[in-house]
């Protein structure tokens, strides 16, 4: 069986045991709630079958959209010599842990749902889950970051142009542009990876807390004052600063080596006014490289960013009446 066949089965048995696992839950939240009347009617601290079952199949979507994501960053990461450092996995460890606190003692006093141990059964290794599936790409975040040091050797490898006496015609280290270039796009590929796989689950996590509220408004089990939207908004704002300060820090010296590149390729121009080749041929490079569209170079990796507190706005205007 070749590989690509037991990624097919592979994805087959994961779809198979999703759903086993979802009627399972739904079963066992039937049963454990079978004395109270929030099956089928609304009532303090607990859901109805109906809602339940809805924020289950958002539990689990997400769960299966993790496991692909996770899949791909390890492959990512296998093929990432050095970014698997004992040092850099205990960090992270440290980090989770930290943030788990932090989160959970933040959270604990604006819960708006009571004893609730089923979905408390399936929050925490939701948690846990998510936690392992940012791993890779936290790691390969902090890796490009230690690896910035070689994209600025390969722009000071540049060396000057020779621009023609009149500023028209330019010869350059063409070697050793393409070089840096090319280690430029590489180390952007890593950004715009992680920028959007931090995206899908920063951005699933808010989407399966949004549901819950609305499925707490909608079995009854709080109040509009109890659960007030600007708690949704406030965590899809957290998680998208959280997108932020692991993204920036990358994208902001990648942009500053790339603009440096441009400078050392052309350098400044012989006539000391830029003639028209000089500024045409200045925004020819800007534009290869991807500079003339903001910091973040694309729009993919902008709205990675800005993806968690979207989908929290989204899901805090929906009607639950």
């Amino acid at each position: 069986m070749n590989g690509w066949a037991r990624a097919r089965w592979g994805q087959v048995a994961l779809l198979g045991g999703a759903a086993a696992l979802y009627f399972t839950l739904l079963e066992v939240y039937d049963s454990t709630t079978s004395s109270q009347s929030c099956l089928d009617e609304p009532a303090d601290g607990c859901l109805t079958s109906r809602w339940f079952s809805i924020w289950a199949a958002m539990a689990i979507v997400s769960a299966l959209i993790w496991c692909e994501v996770l899949r791909i960053g390890l492959r990512r990461l296998r093929r990432t010599p050095g970014a698997t450092s004992a040092a850099a996995v205990v960090c992270y460890l440290a980090v989770a842990a930290a943030a788990t606190w932090f989160i959970r003692s933040a959270t604990s006093r604006a819960s708006f749902l009571g004893d609730a141990p089923v979905v408390g059964a399936v929050v925490f290794p939701l948690l846990a889950l998510g936690w392992l599936t940012a791993a890779p790409w936290t790691l390969l975040v902090w890796h490009a970051r230690d690896k910035h040091a070689g994209v600025a050797r390969a722009v000071d490898d540049v060396g000057p142009p020779r621009w023609d006496a009149t500023g028209s015609s330019v010869d350059v280290d063409a070697d050793a542009v393409r070089a840096a270039t090319g280690t430029l796009r590489t180390a952007w590929g890593t950004i715009e990876a992680s920028a959007l796989a931090f995206a899908v689950v920063l951005s699933t996590v808010v989407l399966n807390t949004g549901t819950l509220r609305l499925a707490a408004l909608g079995s009854g089990a709080a109040t509009d004052a109890e659960a007030p939207a600007v708690f949704v908004l406030a965590y899809g704002a957290f998680f998208a600063a959280v997108a932020a300060a692991l993204i920036a820090p990358l994208a902001v010296p990648w942009r500053n080596e790339a603009v440096r590149l441009v400078d050392r390729a052309l350098g400044e121009p012989t006539t000391g006014v830029p003639t028209a080749e000089y500024v045409a041929t200045r925004e020819r490079f800007l534009g290869h490289l991807g500079l003339r569209t903001g910091v973040l170079r694309s729009p993919i990796t902008a709205l990675s960013v800005l993806a968690p507190f979207a989908t929290a706005f989204v899901t805090a205007v929906v009607p639950t009446g």
